[in-house]
């Protein structure tokens, strides 16, 4: 009797000692997503907080596609490092990333060309919101490029890590905002909350390479280059240099880039290993499942 109720008292303290960071982390998470709007309310104006909420708000959509991979690979990677398969927690890591890259690069690279363009939508005066857009969005670029990190730390175990990097930079974010929004409003909350982002990812890959793990990969740097070619140089070029920052520009320029990037995805399309969507579509197990091959080439 007494030694089963030890076992649940170590079985609870594990679960606590896991959990508490992890809920703090959160929670310092949701802050510094909403924290920043408050304040350029209360130190600038309403007036700002609107715009800044238009563009800010811009800037997360890009999180939803980074969700859906997360909760696409964290059970893989669980699964994986409980099993002690490094070399396939790293493999799965690596095609997270360039998936995640794949899909939303495009859509921050064209934020950050027309940005005044998609501001318009919800009217004349949210233009003033595009330096803090293009801020953000190259923030959320750096943040695309290292992947899932959190949720590396978080399968391995290492929640306490997850909880440090949060609270870095929720003290950045708040101590940035207090000093840069009061003297250059809406482009000082960006910039503070662009410094917590680039700190909080830069700070996990650190730590993943501490515990030896590459978060990039072959695949990499080719996505990288055909997103910035196709619709950073291609897409500037037509759209704004060729039509100006318009719809008809930005429509033109989306659409030949889009060709141009499918048709230079799909020459990489094995190297990227994108048949495992058709894979994880059509059949019940995952092309990432404990029978597949060691690790990604």
């Amino acid at each position: 009797m007494r030694r089963a109720a030890g076992a649940s008292r170590e079985l609870a303290l594990g679960f606590w000692r896991f959990a508490a960071p992890r809920g703090l982390a959160g929670i310092f998470q949701v802050t510094v997503l909403w924290l920043d709007v408050l304040l350029v309310g209360a130190l600038r104006s309403t007036r700002e907080a609107g715009i800044y909420a238009a563009a800010s708000r811009l800037a997360m959509v890009g999180g939803l596609v980074t969700e859906a991979v997360r909760i696409a690979i964290a059970p893989q990677i669980s699964w994986l490092l409980a099993h002690r398969e490094r070399a396939r927690v790293e493999g799965v890591y690596q095609v997270g990333t360039w998936w995640t890259m794949a899909l939303c690069w495009p859509l921050y690279l064209t934020l950050a060309v027309f940005g005044p363009v998609v501001l318009r939508v919800f009217g004349a005066e949210f233009v003033a919101g595009n330096p803090a857009l293009l801020v953000l969005s190259l923030a959320m670029l750096f943040s695309l490029a290292t992947g899932n990190v959190t949720v590396m730390l978080l399968m391995g175990g290492k929640s306490s890590w997850n909880l440090a990097n949060s609270s870095v930079a929720l003290a950045l974010n708040i101590g940035l905002n207090l000093a840069l929004i009061p003297t250059i409003g809406i482009v000082g909350a960006a910039i503070a909350w662009a410094v917590s982002i680039v700190v909080q990812n830069a700070a996990g890959l650190v730590q993943l390479a501490i515990l030896g793990f590459d978060p990039f990969g072959r695949g990499y740097a080719f996505v990288c280059g055909a997103a910035v070619l196709c619709f950073g140089v291609v897409g500037w070029l037509v759209g704004v240099y060729a039509f100006g920052s318009t719809w008809p520009g930005m429509l033109a320029s989306v659409t030949l880039s889009s060709i141009l990037y499918l048709a230079i995805l799909f020459t990489g399309r094995d190297m990227l290993h994108l048949g495992a969507i058709r894979e994880a579509l059509f059949r019940r197990r995952s092309a990432w499942a404990p029978d597949a091959p060691s690790r990604p080439a």
